[in-house]
């Protein structure tokens, strides 16, 4: 159809090739041996296809060249058989960054509980961690023995997840920066923190442990089994996880022992940073996830950089749609920070007239 002429034809062509890779297990098999590789492999092949819809004869050229180049590539890649120990240093790494950002999120979650002595609460938060874990081996179960669960299918629950705990992230990075403005913080202790940290606000926070295990496990499930399926089997698989696992326990107990030991005014106001970050991050990715799954538009855009670092790191893809999602995320957070500071310069003057009050535990004795 492209060499006919016919744009129409070679982007219908373009997309249904695109959906035939997705569903294959050549994708599994790209996205566990270089998930950098394969990220842009995807792009190049959407821009593609897009190219082709608006009839742009030589942006579709340029772009059957880098998507020709990504394919030689691949070829070279899977050229030689997987060695025990690039399977170990690939597995490694798939746990490694899939858990890397959830353990963030958790970690943030059960350090704030324990800033504010809500120990009871932290096993709200592991069971709702503990129950992805379960949905997603359960999950996997049944695509393997019930269900066809497509390539486009997984992108579109991926991207659907990420959403919705970008939401969840946002609500959570508020109630913190909240919690420490106005008064001191020992008279919120004691008069709010009963009420805000309600039931049903632990459950929200259970949820979201839930929303991003589960987001980060399925991938990760689809991954391993695609490298044990490589032939080099699962020995250096768990090997690489195992390791993995390991560095992340290092990582929690860094984030531990941070909550521990900063005040905390600068604990919630890091935490904060970090979660409203990700909040970002996830709007970028999520848009991508649904683009490639086929149910959401996709313009590609030249003046941002496609680097890998800034979408690994920051989730920000070349294409118009992701770009104005996190725009707006920014807005949101520039207007919800002025609302709050703006907010703080009242109730300043109030408790300046005020007595102080009396001398009150630490917050983390206040359960004792």
């Amino acid at each position: 159809a492209a060499a006919a002429g016919d744009a129409d034809g070679a982007a219908d062509g373009c997309v249904r090739a695109f959906r035939s890779f997705e569903n294959s297990t050549f994708h599994g098999a790209l996205a566990a041996r270089d998930h950098n590789l394969y990220r842009k492999l995807e792009a190049d092949w959407l821009d593609l296809a897009k190219a082709w819809e608006s009839g742009d004869a030589g942006a579709a050229g340029r772009r059957r060249a880098e998507l020709d180049a990504d394919f030689a590539l691949a070829r070279r890649l899977f050229g030689e058989p997987p060695s025990p120990q690039g399977t170990a240093v690939s597995a490694f790494f798939i746990l490694f960054r899939e858990g890397f950002e959830a353990l963030l999120i958790l970690g943030a979650i059960v350090a704030t509980l324990l800033k504010l002595g809500r120990r009871e609460m932290v096993r709200v938060v592991w069971g709702g961690a503990a129950a992805a874990v379960v949905a997603t081996f359960g999950l996997y179960a049944l695509s393997l023995k019930l269900l066809r669960i497509s390539g486009a299918g997984q992108e579109i629950l991926e991207g659907v997840t990420m959403l919705i705990a970008a939401g969840v992230l946002f609500w959570m990075s508020y109630w913190l920066i909240s919690r420490i403005e106005g008064r001191r913080w020992q008279q919120f202790i004691t008069d709010n923190v009963k009420k805000a940290l309600s039931r049903g606000n632990g459950w929200a926070m259970a949820s979201l442990a839930f929303l991003v295990v589960f987001r980060e496990g399925f991938e990760t499930v689809l991954m391993m089994r695609a490298l044990e399926a490589g032939g080099a089997g699962w020995g250096p698989v768990l090997v690489g996880m195992g390791i993995a696992a390991a560095c992340l326990a290092v990582v929690y107990f860094a984030i531990m022992v941070a909550g521990i030991r900063l005040p905390i005014r600068t604990f919630f106001a890091v935490t904060s940073a970090v979660l409203l970050a990700l909040v970002f991050k996830f709007a970028g990715d999520g848009i991508v996830e649904l683009q490639e799954g086929g149910v959401a538009s996709r313009t590609a855009v030249s003046w941002i950089p496609d680097s890998v670092f800034l979408r690994n790191w920051l989730g920000i893809h070349p294409t118009a749609e992701s770009a104005a999602l996190q725009a707006l995320v920014l807005v949101l957070i520039a207007a919800g920070l002025a609302w709050t500071f703006l907010r703080r310069a009242p109730e300043s003057h109030v408790a300046a007239a005020a007595p102080p009050p009396a001398a009150l535990p630490e917050p983390q004795e206040i359960h004792r």
